[in-house]
Parts: C-alpha cells; sequence; structure tokens
C-alpha cells in the first residue's frame, strides 16, 4: 500500500467515524433533549415526496452503481500485488539505454542462496513496494530442533549482496524467521512415547 493510499484510508476512516460520531450523539440528544429541542416525531413527508417522483428510481439505481464501482476500485486499490516488477538500476543505466532487474526473480534467486547457506527449507523471497524502497523479503520457519548455526552471518551476506547490487539503496533485503508451530506439534505427536 502506498502513502498516499494509507492516508487517503485515514481521512476517508476519520471522516465516517465523525460522522458516526455526530449522529450517534444527535440521537442521544434527540432521546434525552440536553443540549437542543426535537420533534417527538420526525417528519419524513419531504421524504416520501421525494420518492414518488418519477425520475427518483433512476437517481437511485445511478447513485447505487457509483457507489459500487467506488467500492470495487477501493477494494483493488488494497488488494495485495503479487511481487513488484522491474527496477531500474541507476548505477549503470544511461541515456543510450535502461538496465532493468525483475525482483521478483531477484527475490527467489536471494532465497535460494539463503536456503543454501543455512539448513532452514522452503524460505519464499518476495518483493514488494514500501513506500519509495522495493523490499526483497524472505520469510522462512526453524526448526525447533534447530540450533540456528550460521543464519546471521547468511542474512547478512544476503543483505549485502542486495545492497551491492543496488547501491542507491532502491531496493533493501529484510530477513523473517519465525516458528512453525503445526510443524512441532506433527514433530511431537510422531514420537512415541515409552512408559
Amino acid at each position: 500500500m502506498t502513502r498516499r493510499l494509507a492516508l487517503l484510508d485515514r481521512v476517508a476512516a476519520l471522516a465516517v467515524g465523525l460522522v458516526l460520531l455526530a449522529a450517534g450523539l444527535a440521537l442521544l440528544d434527540w432521546r434525552f433533549e440536553k443540549v437542543g429541542s426535537w420533534p417527538a416525531k420526525a417528519d419524513t413527508s419531504a421524504l416520501s415526496d421525494l420518492m414518488d417522483q418519477g425520475w427518483w428510481p433512476w437517481a437511485f439505481a445511478a447513485g447505487s452503481v457509483l457507489v459500487g464501482l467506488v467500492a470495487l476500485v477501493w477494494l483493488l486499490s488494497h488488494a495485495p500485488r503479487r511481487s513488484e516488477g522491474a527496477e531500474r538500476m541507476s548505477a549503470v543505466s544511461s541515456r543510450e539505454g535502461n538496465v532493468r532487474v525483475d525482483l521478483g526473480s531477484a527475490a527467489r534467486a536471494v532465497a535460494a542462496d539463503f536456503s543454501a547457506r543455512t539448513a532452514i527449507a522452503d524460505v519464499k523471497g518476495t518483493a514488494r513496494r514500501r513506500g519509495a524502497t522495493h523490499v526483497i523479503e524472505l520469510r522462512g520457519h526453524l526448526d525447533a530442533r534447530s540450533a540456528g548455526v550460521g543464519i546471521d552471518p547468511a542474512a547478512e551476506r544476503c543483505t549485502r549482496d542486495v545492497a551491492d547490487a543496488f547501491p542507491d539503496g532502491a531496493v533493501v533485503c529484510r530477513v523473517l524467521l519465525g516458528s512453525s508451530r503445526r510443524r512441532t506439534r506433527l514433530a511431537r505427536t510422531s514420537t512415541p512415547r515409552v512408559h
């Protein structure tokens, strides 16, 4: 998600929250009459007259379609991208031509290198955009019985390799490792108990 989209989300959430808060306070005041004076019954005759107009169903349908399209665009803008595209390498690009690197392939290659340097299997590499920076993320699961030997040097090596490949700092590497509870449970249940 881009910063502009995150800011738009926050502004929209704030606006909707303020409208709902104002409506709730108005309903409470209508019930208890602490601030203003409200009629005992709401007059909906103007709304009934509006709904009896011949153009009302068409306007309502057009408004519904518009709200549906806005909601669809909103959902699609929040859908996670599978991977980033190609990144221009400014160090070797010039007026004569640009050199671009496929970040998805680079992430898979860095993940394979990290997996080969450690005993961690199933390391996944993805490339994502975080603001103006591209992040190559390596995700893997540690075995509960693993000592974790060689993880720090391998992570530092992968980070250094990415920094060397993109010296302008437009692409960085992040290694995220966790323990797999499912695999730990399977390992525990498959161990025979002796009494």
